[in-house]
């Protein structure tokens, strides 16, 4: 069998054409670039996820109704024991009667919620009622409802 710079030929004979020097060359140095190329986009990328720069408050963390029957705002916890429970409804700073919070009770009522959670809770405000904690006017709570994410109310709350 006839060989040039083209073809060689096998044990078996079979023909076959090589690849170009140059072209391996450009093959190796596109591997060569671009895994690391990808590992660093990905690092980069993934670095930044699950982690809070800053934290700052919601600016309107709820809203009430004029009598304050209906309440709705995010939860906190004063008490580890979970004796002491409020909700913000209102920025500290904006004028309400009550402080823009109120300290909840009874607490049996808060049972397997967490700090943080968006509630609607109807009920009652108490100010003649000392609140022993200080955290804020006693609201007689009679019912409570989580509410989702994206403002959906939760239908597997009381």
């Amino acid at each position: 069998m006839k060989k040039n710079a083209m073809t060689y030929s096998t044990e078996t004979g079979v023909t076959a054409v090589p690849p170009s020097a140059s072209r391996l060359g450009k093959l190796h140095l596109a591997r060569a670039v671009t895994l690391p190329a990808l590992m660093i986009c990905l690092a980069v990328t993934l670095s930044g996820c699950g982690v809070i720069l800053h934290h700052y408050p919601q600016p309107n963390v709820g809203w009430h109704s004029k009598n304050y029957s209906t309440v709705f705002g995010v939860l906190s916890q004063h008490d580890s024991r979970g004796i002491s429970w409020t909700i913000r409804y209102s920025s500290v700073y904006a004028g309400d009667t009550y402080g823009g919070k109120f300290a909840l009770t009874p607490t049996s009522a808060l049972v397997g919620y967490l700090p943080g959670n968006t509630v609607e809770i109807h009920g009652r405000p108490e100010p003649k009622v000392l609140n022993k904690a200080g955290t804020g006017t006693l609201y007689h709570v009679t019912s409570i409802r989580l509410w989702l994410g994206k403002g959906h109310p939760s239908y597997l709350t009381r």
